[in-house]
């Protein structure tokens, strides 16, 4: 399909504008979403940061009587005032009065609580297991009273974890949720344990209370809202609360360790995106007594909610670009149309015109711009075609006058001939009638010769005429050349300015990839504020002077982030705009490869002229070779009829050297008919030439 320029350029600058559209659009949307994603992500920290506090005052309330009673432990064995069954019955009077708690376990190093182990190992609380005697006992709370067991096995296996796990840590610590309830309806509890010190600050021994933690559930279950849901996870990856699907409690999260465990338990957030349910999924490390006793807080956010501002932006965005593109299509129109495609349509139609033959076209351009100045150029060129066409027609109409006289002249010549022919025939009857069609003759032979002169004149002012025109033409066409030379300058200037401009977009590029680094450095700064607040509100009271430090370098980083952001929106407005100007020196850089291509074909047409003025010129010396030929021929019958006037007495007696004396100039004449008619041939020709322009 074959497209006009205007097409061309319009379609080509649409292409460009709606690619640097799309890519903006683009590059704007995705920085909107990742706001949305850093939204949603600060939304779930603070979700899992209240969940958090919530979860440590329960853990706060629930603890701290184990680690009281613990404590109470210690300080009473010190004092070595207590017996086992007194122990006993302050914990299971404490167990009864708690409703949270229903198992508790104390376990003591052999000989380590009062050292009478083997006093005791005959009863039957003590006396099983690889170590009889030594106190280690279990309490169930079964109505108003407790069932005791002796803990047989205190170094392996599941019922040993709490006392293993507590004796290597030292510290209060929390073992794996247990299901006491039935699938369906799941009942938690988790183990905690405190170690129980002597008064030198020795382990002697482990006090250990089964929590419930439905309290978790109700707290999971408070801070969910219709966009987010909490939950809770232990560390082996199972549900400990659930606050938007409570049948998942007590169930393996069994994607848990593909999706960023080592992470999470460095103490990093770990951001996942679940696009089967096509939620953000968030998980905080919540550490215990240790990094080592670490649950993870899960947020779940719908993307709904994540990308509900992006979506109302981005259905925005759209409509702005399709009426700023419908709006910028119209504008580049019109002006394409003023600017590019007015001017050219008259340079085509003028020079279709002058192809024709008509060379009385002109153009009508008062831009000050490249077409202005051609449109001067062509007028002048226009003009010096009709003042040379011009002289050369009267040239032709001169030599055409004077190849008619000439053609008259020789028809008398050959009548004079033929005259001479029949006067030698009367040769014999009187020399006297001779000797007077001789003088006759000489008269009619000097005629002629004038005539043949007249016409060899003409024809050296037609030969003028015709160098005249021919310098003319080469005068043409060096202009031309001129101009081809001023507009291949002109393009090199141009492609100087667009290699220009494409170096300013590479440094834009570069200025864009700072910005991008300072961009990333106050994100992780962010992050860091954020981990170190966190740290601070461990703390409690003496953190809260470090968690004001951590907020404002948090501030700070936001506010760097926001003024890169900007800066890159700048850059990036500067390197879309450099682009175009760049596309811009392109296209003016084919315009002025059309331009060039015109002038060229502009200098095709002098050529052809420049041709045909050799031609005319050619066939002129051609004219004018013929009459000195005719002239010479002329001056030798003149001197023949001379000498026969003068030897008229002697006419008898040389009738024969007359008779082929007349031969001979019967024959001159005929050779200066056939010149004649030649040169009225040529003239005709030329004419039917010079009537195909128009002047």
């Amino acid at each position: 399909m074959k497209l006009k320029l205007s097409q061309k350029l319009i379609a080509a600058l649409i292409s460009v504008y709606f690619i640097a559209s799309t890519v903006l659009m683009t590059s704007n949307m995705t920085q909107l979403e990742k706001v949305g994603n850093e939204k949603a992500s600060l939304e779930a920290v603070e979700a899992s940061r209240a969940f958090t506090s919530s979860f440590q005052t329960l853990i706060d309330k629930q603890t701290g009587s184990l680690v009281t009673m613990s404590k109470l432990i210690s300080d009473m064995q010190a004092t070595g005032k207590i017996t086992r069954e007194q122990l006993i019955m302050m914990i299971e009077s404490y167990m009864l009065e708690d409703e949270d708690v229903f198992f508790i376990q104390v376990a003591f190093e052999p000989n380590a609580f009062d050292g009478r182990d083997a006093e005791y190992k005959g009863l039957q609380l003590y006396s099983q297991g690889d170590d009889p005697g030594r106190f280690a006992v279990s309490f169930i709370e079964s109505g108003t009273t407790s069932i005791r067991n002796q803990i047989i096995n205190l170094k392996d296996g599941d019922s040993s974890l709490f006392y293993v796990q507590t004796k290597e840590r030292n510290e209060l610590t929390r073992l794996n949720p247990i299901n006491y309830g039935s699938y369906d309806r799941p009942v938690l509890y988790t183990p905690v344990s405190a170690p129980i010190h002597n008064k030198n600050g020795d382990f002697i021994g482990v006090i250990s209370y089964m929590v419930s933690l439905n309290a978790l559930q109700e707290l999971a279950i408070h801070h969910t809202t219709e966009y987010s849901s909490v939950g809770l996870i232990s560390q082996a990856g199972y549900y400990v609360a659930n606050g938007g699907n409570d049948e998942l409690l007590g169930a393996n999260f069994e994607a848990f360790a593909e999706r960023g465990l080592t992470e999470l338990a460095n103490g990093e957030t770990l951001e996942y995106r679940n696009d089967d349910q096509d939620t953000l999924q968030h998980y905080v490390p919540l550490s215990f007594a240790s990094e080592a006793d670490t649950w993870y807080v899960e947020v779940v956010t719908s993307m709904d909610f994540v990308l509900k501002e992006y979506n109302r932006i981005k259905n925005n965005s759209i409509i702005i670009s399709l009426c700023a593109t419908l709006v910028f299509v119209a504008f580049i129109i019109i002006l394409i149309r003023k600017w590019v495609v007015q001017p050219l349509n008259k340079l085509n139609y003028s020079l279709g015109q002058i192809a024709e033959g008509d060379l009385t076209q002109t153009l009508h351009i008062k831009n000050r711009d490249e077409f202005g100045i051609m449109a001067q150029n062509f007028n002048m060129m226009s003009e010096r075609l009709r003042e040379m066409f011009r002289h050369v027609t009267d040239l032709s109409h001169n030599v055409s006058a004077t190849s008619e006289e000439m053609t008259a002249s020789s028809q008398q010549t050959a009548a004079a001939s033929s005259n001479i022919a029949n006067a030698i025939e009367r040769v014999a009857s009187g020399a006297e009638t001779q000797y007077e069609y001789a003088g006759t003759t000489a008269a009619e032979m000097k005629e002629m010769a004038q005539g043949i002169e007249r016409i060899a004149e003409s024809s050296t002012i037609a030969a003028t005429s015709s160098q005249v025109a021919e310098q003319s033409t080469v005068v043409g066409r060096s202009k031309m050349q001129q101009t081809v030379e001023q507009m291949n300058s002109l393009q090199q200037t141009v492609n100087q300015s667009s290699s220009a401009i494409m170096a300013l977009a590479a440094k834009s590029n570069q200025i864009k990839q700072i910005t991008e680094v300072i961009a990333k450095i106050s994100q992780q700064t962010n992050l860091l504020a954020l981990n170190a607040a966190i740290e601070a509100s461990r703390v409690g009271e003496h953190g809260k002077g470090f968690a004001v430090v951590a907020g404002e370098i948090r501030n700070l980083a936001d506010q760097t982030k926001e003024a890169t952001t900007h800066i890159a929106s700048l850059i990036e407005e500067v390197y879309e705009e450099t682009n175009l100007a760049s596309q811009a020196m392109v296209e003016g850089t084919s315009q002025m490869k059309a331009g060039i291509t015109s002038v060229h074909e502009a200098g095709q047409i002098f050529a052809e002229i420049y041709a045909e003025v050799q031609q005319v010129n050619e066939q002129i010396n051609e004219v004018s070779a013929a009459a000195e030929q005719l002239l010479a021929s002329s001056n030798g019958v003149s001197e023949t009829v001379d000498k026969f006037s003068s030897n008229a007495s002697s006419t008898m007696s040389d009738a024969a050297e007359v008779a082929a004396a007349s031969e001979q100039q019967l024959a001159s004449m005929q050779e200066v008919a056939t010149s004649s008619e030649a040169l009225s041939s040529m003239v005709m020709e030329l004419m039917d030439r010079l009537s195909k322009f128009k002047i």
